[in-house]
């Protein structure tokens, strides 16, 4: 085939240039996007039970519906939190699960179990967990003057709702915009509580005469022939003097509701806030059509922003967590690291090969294969993310290799004296096969790794086929095009042998290798101590060196929330917050500040309670985060030292795939027999007992709510005649304000609702609050209500194994924290029954699965190796090589103060296939000497200088390809740092052993078998 494309260099120029259109139309089409196509394995079921408390729920509700979920196929972990009045289920499903049909069988079993659940129940609201869920930006309003007065947030929130939420969801890119932080108007009734009296009347009949005198009357349908209409009555109210006017019924007499209460227009009761830098907003959350391309929304948002601010100066409008900023900035990086990266490989392989033109020959490779890898990803249905661009910038070094060897192959016919014809045929031909078992290897340790789940799964798929996608195109040019273009150029320019073209030798890497190679033989002994000693030391690195799920990403932003286990109102929250941040305003770029509960659809901050704070901190650098991560809860603990705090990173379309939010330790308390919570008083001393054991491991408070406890006597009631109907509703309305109905404002429904006056404390109200009793005497409620107060968890939380009381510790050595606790304090205590969690097992679980898919990739390699070989004893000394190269990963991973990961795990695996292939093609070259009768030590030298640039060009190139990502700070690079460490030192160490170890292994498994054959194999 290859005589018979050299014949037609034209046609083979003409069908590549074509097939490179293809490529550059296809990578038009490809999207771009910070992450895979990937599903967030998770799927929340939301309870929404009213004036029920934290047990009920959990007891009614909450347990019922986690014992059926339990069934659910592919179900990983299932946890569940039962709050006041509210519930939560988390449902976490292994990575791979088909989401669609996991959300249709939640919902059926929801369904099933309606009929078991208390009567009155809402039937949970399932949800599904998804990236296009996350706001692509955060805009939010102020008045530029500083204007926070009651009236200017009133005009801010209805600005904001009526026109600017209405102008962003007219975009076709925008699906919705969800508001947090506006204030709503309310129609206030005061009851004049003497009159009422007089009249024998309190709020609660109030509110029974407005249903009997209805304000909103409805609709009405009736038919009319074949035709069937709506009829709408409208009450005509306009204004609050209408709704003054309103005329009411009572005991046959007709008042003027001004005369029974007083009416306002106010805003309603905030129950939480928002704030930016300190100013009171209105934050917009924007949220992507899942169709949308991430490039036009940028473009059509701030373009509506620049109006807004044209068209409203007295507005400040900020854009705040802005995803795309990410999303270019680390795709963008990773454009440099790719570009820069085969710079690097082509200076690198210049340098080696000293010859211009060949040189140029193998360069052109780089951006013909990257073209056709284009077509690749269009045809796979593979995005441009940051862990396919990872992946190309990894294949560099070997697509330029198979160049190399073509190249180098060629010109050694030519040196031989053959025509330029016969070399361009003979040189790709003899070294198709041992090409081919490369790219094989190459590709064979990747084939495990597809069916990796889990995390490891996710992330690899993309990064295994794009360098296998990079690979197998680069042998195609190398094979198919390189040789009709070598012939084609070296005819147009007669081939030079005069070295007048050549760069000149920097270095001698002949005559290094010859030293080295005879240093070797002469000192075997030395030679086998100095690699066991290499392997040494590459244990004590791996017991030594970090383990973790993920390295750690560089962040400008951090999310702090903040539990005050106490009443904080939103002013005072913020108050707070302000205080806490006041020592690190010099490394703070911007804040912003949730207190109480919040008005957004979507957001889990929508479940917020009036005791929490949740704060997102963007820093001028990122150098100042551990400073910040460091002192913040110590500062909060100062000042408040029941206050539980917890940092995560800021909300992003990679964290919400990848990232872990368990604490490394997790102890999971629950009561010996009956697997539920222990009581308050037993965690609060398990919990210092703890803490005397850690010394310096800070351990949270427990989060707790403080209760008081409304208890009737009922025997003292019934002697009085008061109904316990009548004394519950006084004091319902006593504590609440009632909805009476809703009016038709200028833009919006207002709802009216009565109010209570406000009272000093919970027991002036019960004093003066009165019920009515027997003969329409009037009594306080004080008198058949007592109060005691009480403490609870503030939250229920449970899982597989029933409830539990979670302790987290933030520790860096878990396995040492784990000796130090002992059999007694955990596995074997009698007070509790303790079951541990934690990211700490999940990383341990990862090695193992991985080290197993590694295990894998060798067998596979040894296969391929057995059948390019015709032999059972060579695959075994050529990827004895791995070892070595394994430990001196480890050795550059703990030298650079990097973690065991799974990147660096992939790395490891990916290298495995990589570190042979100089091994394949040294050994593939001494036996075609030694087929040729040359004795097994020359055979070995001369197999060894033949094959030693090709060798040392491939390292370097790979070398150079994978340095920009060591220094770049962009999200993919560092996502990729760890990996290229590992593959920069298994391959650097390997080199050295494919140079020089593998030929003694080789001399010294075949050196007795040349007494009886020199031919021997």
């Amino acid at each position: 085939m290859i005589a018979f494309l050299t014949k037609r260099p034209i046609a083979v120029l003409i069908s590549f240039f074509a097939l490179m259109l293809l490529g550059i139309v296809a990578g038009n089409m490809v999207p771009t996007s910070l992450l895979p196509d990937t599903d967030i394995p998770q799927i929340n079921i939301r309870i929404q039970v009213p004036n029920q408390s934290a047990r009920e729920i959990e007891q009614n509700i909450t347990s019922t519906m986690r014992d059926a979920m339990r069934q659910l196929h592919s179900l990983d972990a299932i946890e569940s939190a039962s709050g006041e009045g509210s519930g939560d289920i988390q449902l976490v499903f292994t990575h791979g699960t088909d989401m669609s049909m996991a959300f249709i069988a939640v919902n059926e079993k929801v369904d099933m179990l309606m009929n078991r659940l208390p009567p009155g129940t809402a039937r949970p609201l399932v949800t599904r967990v998804s990236v296009s869920d996350i706001p692509v930006f955060h805009l939010q309003l102020y008045d530029r003057a500083g204007n926070e007065s009651p009236q200017r947030l009133a005009e801010i929130s209805s600005f904001t709702r009526e026109i600017v939420r209405r102008r962003l969801e007219q975009s076709a890119e925008i699906s919705m915009v969800d508001i947090t932080g506006y204030t709503a108007p309310q129609v206030q009734l005061q009851p004049r509580e003497d009159y009422l009296r007089t009249l024998g009347l309190n709020a609660g009949n109030l509110l029974h005469v407005f249903q009997e005198n209805k304000i909103s009357l409805g609709n009405v349908m009736v038919r009319d022939g074949h035709y069937r209409y709506y009829l709408k009555f409208v009450a005509d109210l306009h204004d609050l003097d209408d709704i003054r006017q309103i005329p009411l019924q009572v005991n046959g007499r007709i008042f003027r509701l001004d005369e029974l209460s007083a009416v306002s227009l106010n805003n309603a009761p905030a129950t939480g806030a928002f704030y930016t830098n300190g100013h009171r907003a209105i934050d917009m959350a924007i949220i992507k059509q899942s169709a949308a391309r991430m490039e036009d929304l940028q473009q059509s948002f701030q373009r509506l922003v620049a109006q807004f601010r044209q068209d409203y100066p007295d507005m400040q409008f900020r854009v705040s967590q802005d995803q795309t900023a990410l999303l270019n900035y680390a795709v963008g990086n990773l454009y440099q690291d790719l570009v820069l990266g085969g710079m690097l490989a082509f200076i690198c392989m210049m340098i080696f090969i000293r010859k211009p033109g060949a040189a140029i020959l193998v360069g052109i490779t780089i951006p013909v294969s990257l073209v056709l890898s284009q077509l690749g990803f269009y045809l796979f249905g593979i995005s441009f993310n940051v862990i396919s661009l990872g992946g190309l910038i990894l294949g560099l070094g070997m697509i330029i290799d198979n160049s190399i060897v073509v190249i180098d192959t060629i010109t050694l016919h030519r040196l031989q004296g053959k025509s330029l014809e016969e070399a361009s045929v003979a040189g790709p031909n003899e070294i198709i096969i041992p090409l081919i078992s490369s790219v094989l290897t190459n590709c064979a340790v990747f084939v495990p790794l597809l069916f990796l789940s889990g995390l490891a799964g996710a992330i690899f798929f993309d990064q295994a086929l794009s360098i296998t996608i990079g690979i197998v195109a680069s042998m195609l040019v190398s094979v198919l095009l390189l040789p009709p273009l070598f012939l084609l150029i070296h005819r147009l320019r007669p081939f030079r042998e005069d070295g007048k073209h050549q760069i000149p030798a920097l270095v001698n890497v002949t005559g290094w290798y010859e030293k080295g190679i005879h240093w070797v033989f002469k000192h075997i002994t030395i030679t086998v101590m100095l690699v066991l000693g290499v392997m040494l030391t590459g244990i004590f690195c791996f017991l030594h060196i970090k383990k973790e799920r993920l390295p750690p990403i560089s962040r400008q932003e951090l999310d702090v929330q903040i539990d005050w286990n106490g009443y904080a109102d939103p002013l005072t929250a913020n108050a707070r917050v302000d205080s806490l941040l006041q020592p690190f305003r010099a490394y703070i770029e911007r804040y912003s500040v949730w207190t109480g509960a919040q008005q957004y659809l979507l957001s889990a901050m929508r479940d917020m309670s009036s005791n929490q704070a949740r704060i997102y901190i963007r820093l001028k650098k990122s150098e100042y985060l551990p400073l910040l991560v460091a002192q913040l809860p110590r500062e909060a603990a100062r000042h408040y030292p029941a206050a539980l705090v917890e940092q995560h990173p800021a909300e992003n379309a990679f964290d919400a795939v990848f990232a872990d939010r368990q604490a490394p330790l997790v102890l999971q308390l629950s009561e010996k027999d009956s697997r539920t919570m222990p009581a308050i008083r037993q965690s609060e001393v398990f919990r210092q007992r703890l803490g005397y054991l850690l010394p310096g491991v800070p351990i949270a408070p427990i989060a707790h709510q403080q209760k008081l406890v409304l208890r009737t006597n009922t025997e003292l009631a019934s002697l009085y005649g008061v109904s316990l109907p009548e004394l519950n509703n006084t004091l319902s309305n006593a504590l609440k304000p009632l909805f009476v109905d809703n009016f038709q404002g200028t833009k919006e429904l207002v709802p009216i609702v009565i109010t209570s006056r406000e009272y000093p404390s919970l027991q002036d109200l019960l004093i003066q609050t009165t019920v009515k009793g027997k003969k329409d005497q009037q009594y306080p409620l004080a008198n058949f209500v007592s109060t005691s107060p009480d403490d609870d968890y503030r939250l229920i939380t449970a899982g597989k194994q029933g409830e539990y009381y979670p302790i987290r510790l933030e520790v860096s050595d878990a396995g040492s924290v784990l000796d130090k606790l002992g059999d007694k304090l955990v596995r074997n205590n009698k007070e509790f029954s303790i079951t541990l969690a934690g990211s700490y097992f999940d990383n341990q679980a990862l090695i193992r699965q991985m080290s197993f898919i590694l295990l894998i990739s060798v067998v596979l390699l040894y296969f391929i190796l057995s059948v390019q070989f015709e032999s059972l004893l060579q695959p075994l000394f050529i990827l004895a090589e791995l070892p070595i190269a394994i430990l001196g990963a480890f050795i550059f991973l703990d030298v650079a103060g990097s973690s065991l990961n799974l990147m660096s795990m992939i790395g490891i695996v990916i290298m495995s296939g990589l570190v042979i292939n100089d091994s394949i093609l040294k050994i593939d070259a001494i036996n075609s000497y030694r087929r040729q009768g040359v004795p097994l030590i020359e055979a070995i030298h001369l197999g060894g200088l033949r094959r030693l640039k090709p060798m040392v060009m491939i390292s370097l190139s790979t070398v150079g390809a994978l340095l920009p990502t060591l220094f770049m700070r962009d999200l993919g690079s560092e996502l990729q740092k760890p990996l290229s460490l590992t593959l920069l030192g298994g391959m650097t160490l390997g080199l050295l052993v494919s140079l020089f170890f593998v030929p003694l292994l080789y001399w010294l498994i075949y050196r007795g078998r040349e007494k009886h054959s020199p031919k021997a194999l």
